[in-house]
């Protein structure tokens, strides 16, 4: 059942007071009551739209993953495989490097993973996706002539290993870059696999 905007909005205002409730004293720590509060809501309020602080983060992670998931949907509809790849790394890093709460706050949610049957789930679908979307675009390469024949769930699975992994780099350290690692993630994770003779997207050549 599709929710309507002022829900939604509501739904937003909820997240959006977990969110800081939870960077403040962490999850344990906090309770739907203080969430309310901060929500502006009587605890009854907070229970009509959420049951549970594992309902809030839930619902947060899937409204995180929609941007990423329009990038993946914007990658796949261009023709060059490469291209994709490249662009998508690049739009990726700086998505989180832009919103560093968010991601904290998604950091935090996977420590709710071996806890919540939920979570875990939510997960599991998360990797699967991510290794999906890049197998499909390396073997949609390797049908066009653009890669040579490789691993393809192997590669998937390193990289969104890898960018997963160094988003919280780019956080961390600030003298990091989006547009250098992505071009980094490119030179080491891509750029082998074109075909001999195939030049590089973006390459001046």
């Amino acid at each position: 059942m599709t929710l309507k905007r002022p829900e939604l909005e509501r739904k937003a205002g909820i997240v959006e007071a977990a969110l800081a409730e939870f960077l403040d004293k962490g999850y344990e720590n906090s309770s739907m009551d203080s969430i309310a509060r901060r929500a502006g809501l009587s605890k009854g309020g907070l229970y009509h739209h959420f049951r549970s602080k594992d309902k809030i983060l839930l619902f947060a992670n899937e409204k995180l993953s929609e941007p990423v998931a329009a990038l993946m949907a914007n990658a796949v509809r261009r023709h060059s495989a490469a291209e994709s790849l490249r662009s998508y790394i690049r739009l990726y890093l700086k998505y989180w490097k832009d919103r560093p709460k968010e991601l904290i706050f998604f950091f935090l949610s996977m420590t709710r993973v071996l806890a919540s049957a939920e979570v875990w789930h939510l997960y599991e679908q998360y990797a699967e996706q991510n290794i999906s979307f890049f197998q499909g675009l390396l073997h949609k390469g390797i049908r066009a002539g653009e890669f040579s024949p490789h691993d393809t769930r192997a590669r998937a699975v390193a990289l969104m290993s890898a960018l997963d992994g160094v988003v919280g780099y780019l956080v961390i350290d600030r003298r990091l870059k989006p547009g250098e690692v992505g071009r980094g993630f490119y030179e080491v994770l891509i750029a082998p696999l074109l075909a001999r003779g195939r030049v590089r997207p973006g390459s001046d050549q």
